[in-house]
Parts: structure tokens; sequence; C-alpha cells
């Protein structure tokens, strides 16, 4: 809702939310603060257009992953389709920032997104998992033309001026 406000009704967000219950959530708190400019898709941003096994905790509504298993994790499933499918769909050309907090699955995000990362927005990423984890993302960020400043497990990258 932050980033909805931020960008105010002369732009668009659109919201990536494959879980049901987080979905609804979001969508109450964006009729109720009247953001007509934000677009809920249903799906999980991933490398290919198919039903994945999703793992969802009972005890928390943020650490549903595409990629952590265990933790007492349930199975179930979700619709996946390429962000660069998800943002075509809905007529967006132009992405100035990007935010990924995909619980592990920046790697499949990226997969799915190689249009869209070669028109390099700016990108806010959370990264978990330990610093290989973490070294492994600003090195792929770098590979693509980013120059990335770390903050903890928070990535922030900008394209690097050419």
């Amino acid at each position: 809702l932050d980033s909805a406000r931020r960008v105010g009704p002369a732009g668009r967000v659109i919201a990536v939310e494959p879980f049901p219950f987080n979905r609804a959530l979001l969508t109450r708190n964006v009729a109720a603060n009247r953001l007509d400019h934000v677009v809920i898709s249903p799906y999980a941003a991933a490398e290919t257009k198919e039903t994945k096994t999703f793992y969802v905790t009972p005890y928390s509504t943020g650490w549903q992953s595409l990629v952590f298993t265990g933790e007492g994790r349930v199975p179930t499933q979700v619709e996946a389709d390429r962000l660069d499918s998800i943002l075509a769909a809905h007529g967006v050309e132009k992405v100035d920032l990007m935010k990924v907090d995909v619980e592990g699955a920046w790697r499949l995000v990226f997969a799915g997104a190689p249009a869209l990362l070669s028109r390099r927005p700016r990108i806010v990423m959370e990264v978990e998992g330990d610093d290989a984890e973490v070294g492994a993302a600003i090195s792929r960020l770098r590979e693509l033309g980013y120059a990335v400043e770390r903050r903890d497990s928070v990535l922030f990258a900008r394209p690097e001026k050419t």
C-alpha cells in the first residue's frame, strides 16, 4: 500500500500475490484505501506458466514460498506465470521499480522476466538465506548491469551508468 500511495493515481502498481488468503487481505486493503491504480495478479511469478507447489506456513502470512520446504510448511498448488507475461497482460511496458520479496524464489522470478530485466528497472530485493545466497543475488544483478547496495538481506539495485 505504501508503494501505491507513493506512485499516486498517475502511476500503476502491479501486485503479484498467489496465496489466496494474502490476496484477499490485499484486495480488501486496496479497496478500503480507494487505490484504483493497483492491480492484483493471482499468479506466482516464476520461470514458466504452470501449476506449481507453493509451501505455506500455517502460523504466518509472510513466509509462503515456491522453493523453501520444511519448517512446518504445508504444500498447496498455485498458478504461476512469467513476470513478463503478467505485465504484458496488464499492458505494462515501462517499470520504474521492481520489488522482489519472494522467499527464496528470486531466480524463478528473474528467469521469467528477461524482457523486463533488459529494460533495467530499479530493483529492491529481499534475499532469504545465508551470505552465499545474498552473494549469488548480487552477482546476478551485476551480470545484468546493476550497481548494488546491500543493507543486511535487502539489495538496492540501480542500472549502471553506461
